[in-house]
């Protein structure tokens, strides 16, 4: 009888302990090569994630065309390690400044930050998450992306978030990456080359705001343009944003305007498709 329940508890604990190590191997990171004849939702099905987490954790792949020995990293299957090991991943790719936060006379808040590409190659298609948490334990979020579409190693764009609540001044906002994509071709930029447009600058008296006159040769008339324009005061911190999408005109005018004080500088990004 005695070897009858030492057995039992023994296999008891053999099973507890497989299962154990069933649950660390889903909770690591792994590697995957892809091999003929695979898919990406029936790799992520492999490890318990859905196809949109595992195309998330891969920036570097294209998901129309998976290549046969193609390197593929597998995150962790449960939420929380899953979300903390994107961010860590993105990390690698963009860094974000604090996020700066100012009321509107209409009762909404208007947020601003700035990410930097610290890689080595150019990330497009970025989306942004600002979150924030009420003395409530209310949780508000806005979404956001910035106006070009690219940011080129090396270049820090500024990043807008708007929020239909005005916020409190024990509010604090934290922004995460919830996706983005990594170009294979370094070369590869939508920047409309500077020979193509001009601008003027003109400040108000107060230089609380700017206008800023853009003109486009004709060379350039034939692409649709994305537009962002950045002010920053003189600790080179973004004050204000102002964009424009899908804009086919020769001679534009726009005006940006700064949510805290005085204008020292403006920026101009000009993409073209």
């Amino acid at each position: 009888m005695k070897y009858f329940r030492f057995s039992a508890f023994f296999f008891i604990l053999l099973v507890n302990f497989f299962m154990a190590i069933k649950v660390l191997a889903q909770d690591a990171e792994q590697t995957y090569w892809v091999k003929k004849g695979d898919t990406l939702s029936e790799i992520a099905a492999r490890f318990n994630l859905s196809q949109e987490q595992l195309i998330k954790a891969n920036p570097q792949i294209d998901p129309d065309l998976l290549m046969v020995g193609e390197e593929l990293q597998i995150p962790p299957a449960d939420s929380i390690s899953y979300n903390r090991y994107l961010q860590n991943r993105y990390n690698e790719y963009l860094a974000i400044q604090p996020v700066d936060c100012y009321p509107n006379p209409d009762q909404t808040a208007e947020c601003l930050t700035q990410i930097k590409n610290i890689g080595d190659r150019t990330t497009y298609n970025i989306r942004l998450i600002a979150q924030t948490t009420d003395s409530e334990g209310g949780i508000r979020e806005s979404v956001s992306s910035p106006i070009v579409n690219q940011v080129l190693p090396g270049e820090s764009i500024p990043v807008l978030f708007r929020f239909d609540n005005r916020l409190s001044d024990t509010d604090t906002v934290q922004c995460t990456i919830d996706s983005l994509e990594l170009s294979k071709d370094t070369s590869l930029s939508l920047r409309l080359d500077e020979s193509q447009w001009s601008k003027e600058i003109v400040f108000s008296s107060d230089k609380k705001s700017a206008k800023v006159i853009l003109h486009f040769e004709q060379a350039a008339m034939e692409k649709t343009k994305s537009i962002l324009i950045a002010a920053y005061n003189e600790d080179g911190k973004v004050v204000g944003i102002r964009g424009k999408t899908n804009s086919v005109e020769q001679d534009l005018s726009l005006f940006v305007y700064s949510l805290s004080g005085m204008i020292q500088d403006i920026s101009v990004w000009v993409e073209a498709y």
